[in-house]
């Protein structure tokens, strides 16, 4: 039974004049939007076309409306806001252009109950915006509209009845589906649809191409040898025969692809069969179309001219499913044996020529599918002219790097007891040394300095000095300690970082000791310890630690003089 429409004559819906113009507003004219939707479901009520009319008919019969555009959605569910026609009028509300809004009914609005809901109750009156539904009669203006519990409740029947209809249409056509009640699928590659006879038939154009697909597939050769061959002998793609019929321009980068052959191999048309259900849509969750899985496909089998025999599809599938697990297992394998020949020095290793970063790069003596025997660094810069093209390989690095990451740790080891007697304050020859004799020869000259102006006072009564003089002496005293104490601060603050620095070089000997007990280096040691590598042609390498600042301090530490 047709859905009756709603609709109210327009003269008889009454509605109040807006109660307060926006600032900017002619008085008694209110800036309006007429917005109109119509969902992709079939609705009987009226076209896109008669609501705006409808519409404009209303704004132009009530003289404070000022009609100032037209928002139209067509073809989209009122369960879902992201509209463009909708966003639009979103925008201008919240920029101030558009003061009221006019629509059909709550419905044409959304059939969200919460979002619907908290546009008509919390985001419209918060932006001063009036709203107004005509075969409802309702207006926000009117306190009892406002109030009324109607509003809600429609609300709540229109997302009911979304889910509803939405429901109806999927039920309706998976029942017809499963009881024969078939219709023709949209044309595949390599038939044709007879619209006439309900049934697909082969198309003389590319049903050949399809079958020859399968016969190579049979005969052994992979999905990606098969496109290969169909690029070479300019077999036209799937989007380019239907671009050709459309009037359609083919772009250069349409070819043929394995993916598309394994499309092609896996697609039960081919064997005689019709597939519902491999996609679909929910249009009251607001889930679009996607995906199914092939356990909820509704099945038809022998619907019309086979283009390859049930037993070759069927051995093109199993080939197909072993096919797939084999490339599972080398890939599985290859993640494995990647994981074995990791880039330690990821970005690090540099060539000295060209200053660019080489390349880390796996090579098999016989042929990846063996797995990897090694990995080695090729620059793939240029030098002048000329591309670089040196190499370094992975292990060589290893081993310079772990050989002088050794020396480091037994040059600190050594001086690890002589870094704690300055850390100690035991007599020793160094930088720390002299900060620390300087800091107390500072003290020493400052207090002697404090002590000379205070016996300024005495002298001046026992007549030694006079009143000037003591004036004079007292500001010179004064000025030489107030000197003093920022030369003590200073030198307070440097032995402070150079005790740091001690520390940090002690920490970093325990760390390196720590490392050292591995028998060899692991990425961990590598993103710690090494800065960069500089690589040379000539066979030279130089290799830049982290802590190179910290050796550099510390080599001045135990260098000093007496």
């Amino acid at each position: 039974m047709a859905r009756k429409s709603r609709r109210k004559k327009i003269e008889e819906v009454e509605f109040e004049p807006a109660i307060v113009p926006k600032p900017g507003q002619e008085a008694g004219r209110v800036g309006t939007a007429a917005y109109a939707r119509l969902s992709a479901e079939k609705e009987d009520d009226d076209s896109i076309e008669t609501q705006v009319e409808m519409l404009r008919q209303f704004i132009g019969q009530h003289p404070e409306l000022e009609l100032l555009d037209v928002y139209v959605d067509n073809g989209y569910s009122g369960t879902n806001f992201d509209r463009p026609g909708f966003i639009r009028l979103m925008d201008d509300v919240k920029s101030g252009k558009i003061h009221c809004i006019v629509v059909k009914d709550f419905s044409r609005f959304g059939r969200n109950f919460l979002e619907t809901g908290y546009y008509l109750e919390t985001f419209l009156p918060h932006m001063n915006v009036r709203f107004l539904s005509v075969n409802d009669g309702y207006d926000s203006s009117r306190e009892s509209d406002r109030n009324s519990i109607v509003v809600p409740i429609r609300n709540i029947v229109n997302e009911l009845y979304a889910k509803d209809i939405s429901k109806k249409n999927a039920a309706y056509f998976e029942t017809a589906s499963k009881i024969g009640n078939k219709r023709i699928s949209k044309e595949t590659y390599g038939y044709l649809a007879d619209k006439e006879n309900n049934v697909l038939v082969a198309d003389p154009v590319s049903a050949p191409c399809v079958r020859i697909i399968f016969r190579w597939f049979l005969a052994g050769y992979t999905t990606g040898e098969i496109a290969k061959r169909l690029s070479m002998l300019q077999v036209p793609t799937p989007f380019a025969l239907k671009a050709e019929k459309e009037g359609r321009p083919v772009p250069e980068s349409d070819q043929w692809r394995d993916d598309r052959i394994r499309t092609i191999l896996q697609n039960r048309t081919y064997a005689g069969d019709t597939v519902y259900g491999k996609r679909r849509k929910m249009m009251y969750k607001n889930i679009g179309e996607h995906k199914t899985a092939p356990e909820e496909w509704i099945i038809h089998e022998n619907t019309h001219k086979a283009l390859v025999s049930r037993a070759d599809f069927e051995k093109a599938q199993e080939l197909m499913e072993m096919s797939g697990r084999k490339v599972k297992q080398d890939r599985n394998a290859r993640i494995e044996q990647r994981e074995e020949f990791r880039d330690y020095f990821h970005k690090k290793v540099k060539c000295m020529e060209c200053g660019g970063i080489m390349q880390y790069s796996r090579y098999s003596r016989n042929g990846f599918d063996d797995g990897f025997d090694g990995a080695f660094y090729i620059c793939k810069g240029k030098s002048g002219s000329k591309q670089c093209g040196q190499r370094v390989h992975e292990d060589h690095l290893k081993i310079v790097v772990m050989d002088q990451i050794r020396n480091l740790a037994v040059l600190l080891c050594d001086r690890k007891e002589l870094s704690g007697r300055m850390r100690g304050g035991l007599p020793d020859n160094g930088k720390l040394k002299k900060l620390r004799r300087n800091l107390s020869d500072l003290k020493r000259e400052l207090s002697r300095m404090a002590e000379a102006r205070e016996s300024l006072y005495e002298n001046m009564k026992d007549g030694i000095i006079d009143w000037d003089e003591y004036q004079m002496l007292k500001e010179h005293y004064i000025t030489g300690e107030r000197a003093l104490k920022c030369k003590v601060a200073d030198a307070e603050s440097k032995k402070r970082e150079t005790e740091a620095r001690i520390n940090k070089s002690l920490e970093l000997a325990e760390h390196l000791e720590e490392y050292l007990r591995q028998d060899g280096l692991d990425e961990r040691m590598a993103e710690e310890f090494v800065e960069q590598i500089l690589v040379s042609s000539t066979g030279a390498i130089e290799i830049q630690f982290t802590f190179a600042d910290v050796l550099e301090e510390l080599s001045e530490h135990m260098e000093g003089d007496e």
